[in-house]
């Protein structure tokens, strides 16, 4: 049985804390070299089993980086989001501004 896990990060720690989900490696040079030897001697049944054991470890790989991707969406979308918010904060604040500004009277003076 499978469980998600789910915590909490800081927005600026996220890309690390991904990394750290990331796999190490992917490298599957082993298992096909065992099953080619065992193809070689006749043994089926052993490839069998290694195969359904690599085919397991793909999936848990799949999980994981499908998990990562996920996050990575998310914080690719929180991201705009806040640049959004920060965008219309910096224009509000012209617009206030411009609205406080003294305005010049037809004879050059301030009111």
């Amino acid at each position: 049985m499978k469980a998600k896990i789910q915590y909490h990060a800081d927005l600026n720690q996220v890309v690390q804390e991904v990394k750290k989900l990331l796999p190490a490696s992917a490298d599957w040079t082993y298992e096909l070299n065992v099953m080619s030897t065992f193809l070689n001697k006749n043994n089926p049944e052993v490839v069998a089993t290694i195969i359904d054991s690599t085919r397991q470890s793909l999936y848990d790989l799949d999980q994981r980086l499908q998990d990562c991707q996920v996050i990575l969406n998310g914080y690719v979308s929180a991201r705009k989001q806040e640049q959004q918010t920060q965008d219309l904060d910096v224009e509000s604040l012209r617009e206030m501004a411009s609205m406080i500004q003294p305005q010049g009277d037809a004879d050059g003076t301030t009111s």
